[in-house]
C-alpha cells in the first residue's frame, strides 16, 4: 500500500503524519527543538546539522518499511535564518525568528530608513526585525564578517528540501517570511534584495506551494531503506497555517479558524490580496496562483507561551509540581464556578507574588485556573475588535492546535464567540495538511478519515461571559 508523510516544522517542535491512500492516519511522531539555555537571554539558534537530524529522527519514525512511501511535504513556520558559505557549510546557528536580539537597539536607524508601507504592500507582511529581512540588516551591523563569507542565504525549509533532494527551492507561500519576494508578481525582488544587501543568486528560486522539489537523494533512500528506483518525490508545502486550513477544509468567506501554538493566529479566506491589505492582515498567497483564494492572518505572537509560564508558574505556586502538566491544569480549569472567576491578563500580566497573593485570597484555585483560559481567549477577542474584525460576518469557527485537547477551551471560545467550534486533526492538522499536499503533488487523490467534533455555544454562559470580557478589556487599558 501506498502513503505519503507530512510534516509540521513548528516554532518549538517539529510533528508528523503517516497517512495511506485510505485516507487513514497510519502513525503520528513529534520531536521537541531545544534552543538550550541561551533562551534565557532571547537567544534562539540550533546548529542548521542538528535541525536536521531531529526533524530526520522524525522521519526515521513516520516511514512504514511494510508500505510504499509515495511522496512528503511540511509545512513551515519559516522566517529562521540560515547563512552558508560556498562549501554549504554553516556560517553560523540558525536563527529562529522567535529570537529578539534584532530589537536589541543596533538597527533602530537602519529600520526608520525602511519604506515600511511599501514593504508590507510588496511582501504581505508587515515590516518584523526578527524575521530574515530586519535580521540580515542586524548582521550587516553586529557580525558583517558573516555576510561578507555567506554564498547562500536560506531558510530552514529550503535548507531541508536541498538535504533531502540537492534542490534549492522556496514555494510562494513561505517565500513570504523571507521578505525578499514579491508576493503577488511571484518573484524575487530587486527592491528588497536592495535594502538587505544581498543578490539573487544568493536566494532560492519560487515554485508553487504543492510543486514537485524532486525525489529524495540516493543517500536518503539507503538511510531508510527505501527503493531508489521508486525514489519518494518531496513536494513543496506552505506556511503552517495555511496548511492547517487545508486539512480542516476551509473553505467559505464565513469561516474563521483560530491555529493556537506559540502564537495565537486567527485565519480566514479573503476575496482578494486588497482587503487584506486594507485590514493590515499577514497575507498568505495559499491558491491565489491557481485561481483560488488568497489567505488573511491576524496574530497574537507569543500568546501560547505566555499562556504556558501561567499555568507552570501556576502549578508550582499550588504545590502541584514545577512541569507543564496542561491535563492537570484543565482539570482544575474544569472544576471551577463558573459564576465566580476572576479577571486576568496572561497576555500582559506578570504572576508576581502580589497578584498571586490578590488572586489566591479570593477565589479557589480552580477559578483561577479557569480565569487564564478565559484571558487567553478574551485577549484574541479583543485583538480582533482592535483590527476591526467582526464576528458578525462568521458563521463558523475552526479549532487547530493545543486547545483542541481540552475538556474546557473549546466551550470557552464557543461561548464567548457565540459560535460553533468544530474540531477535527488538532494539533496534527498542520503535519494532515501536508500530507495533502504531498498526496495532491503527485497526483495520488487522499479522502482523508477521521469525524468532526462540534462544540455548540450555550446562550446561558452569554451574558456572563460578555460581562467578564468588558472588564477584561478594562484591566487591558490600565
Amino acid at each position: 500500500m501506498k502513503y505519503v508523510i507530512g510534516l509540521d516544522l513548528g516554532s518549538t517542535a517539529v510533528k508528523g503524519v503517516a497517512i495511506d491512500e485510505t485516507g487513514e492516519i497510519m502513525s503520528v511522531e513529534r520531536e521537541t527543538i531545544d534552543f538550550g539555555q541561551a533562551t534565557r537571554q532571547s537567544v534562539y539558534e540550533l546548529p542548521p546539522d542538528d535541525y536536521v537530524r531531529l526533524v530526520c529522527s522524525l522521519l526515521g519514525k513516520l516511514v512504514d518499511k511494510r508500505h510504499v512511501l509515495a511522496s512528503m511535504a511540511w509545512v513551515t513556520a519559516s522566517g529562521n535564518l540560515i547563512l552558508l558559505d560556498k562549501q554549504g557549510r554553516a556560517l553560523a546557528p540558525m536563527m529562529s525568528w522567535l529570537d529578539t536580539r534584532p530589537l536589541d537597539g543596533s538597527i533602530d536607524q537602519e529600520l526608520a530608513a525602511i519604506p515600511a508601507s511599501k514593504v508590507y504592500r510588496t511582501v504581505g507582511w508587515p515590516l518584523a526585525p526578527q524575521f530574515p529581512l530586519g535580521r540580515l540588516l542586524w548582521i550587516r551591523k553586529n557580525h558583517p564578517e558573516l555576510l561578507h563569507h555567506a554564498h547562500r542565504i536560506c531558510m530552514n525549509n529550503d535548507y531541508l528540501g536541498h538535504y533531502l533532494t540537492g534542490i534549492w527551492a522556496l514555494d510562494y507561500s513561505t517565500a513570504t517570511t523571507f521578505y525578499l519576494y514579491d508576493q503577488q508578481k511571484r518573484t524575487i525582488s530587486s527592491e528588497q534584495l536592495a535594502l538587505a544587501g544581498v543578490s539573487s543568486e544568493q536566494i532560492s528560486p519560487l515554485l508553487p506551494s504543492g510543486a514537485r522539489l524532486g525525489p529524495l537523494k540516493a543517500e536518503i533512500c539507503r538511510r531508510y531503506d527505501l527503493d531508489r528506483g521508486a525514489a519518494p518525490h518531496v513536494v513543496l508545502g506552505c506556511f503552517d497555517h495555511p496548511g492547517a486550513a487545508r486539512a480542516i477544509g476551509l473553505r467559505t468567506l464565513s469561516q474563521l479558524m483560530f491555529s493556537c501554538g506559540t502564537s495565537w493566529v486567527g485565519c480566514m479566506l479573503l476575496p482578494d490580496r486588497e482587503t487584506g491589505l486594507q485590514r493590515r492582515l499577514l497575507i498568505d498567497p495559499f491558491t491565489s496562483s491557481s485561481g483560488g483564494n488568497w489567505f488573511g492572518m491576524f496574530s497574537e505572537a507569543g500568546l501560547g507561551r505566555q499562556f504556558d509560564n501561567w499555568v507552570s508558574e501556576l502549578l508550582a505556586r499550588f504545590g502541584l509540581g514545577s512541569s507543564l502538566d496542561f491535563g492537570l491544569f484543565d482539570q482544575l480549569a474544569s472544576r471551577a464556578d463558573g459564576n465566580r472567576v476572576p479577571i486576568v491578563d496572561p497576555a500582559q500580566q506578570r504572576l508576581d507574588d502580589a497578584l498571586y497573593a490578590q488572586l489566591d485570597g479570593a477565589y479557589s484555585r480552580q477559578a483561577i485556573a479557569r480565569a487564564v483560559l478565559e484571558g487567553v481567549v478574551f485577549s484574541f477577542k479583543l485583538l480582533m475588535q482592535t483590527k476591526g474584525l467582526s464576528i458578525d460576518s462568521v458563521d463558523e469557527i475552526f479549532l487547530v492546535g493545543g486547545p483542541t485537547e481540552s475538556s474546557l477551551w473549546p466551550q470557552i471560545i464557543a461561548d464567548s464567540f457565540e459560535r460553533p467550534v468544530f474540531m477535527r486533526f488538532g494539533q496534527t492538522a498542520g503535519a494532515v495538511g501536508a500530507a495533502l499536499m504531498a498526496a495532491e503533488g503527485i497526483g495520488m487523490p487522499l479522502e482523508l478519515q477521521g469525524g468532526t467534533k462540534t462544540v455548540v455555544p450555550d446562550p446561558a454562559r452569554f451574558d456572563q461571559l460578555r460581562h467578564r470580557f468588558t472588564r477584561f478589556c478594562k484591566l487591558r487599558q490600565t
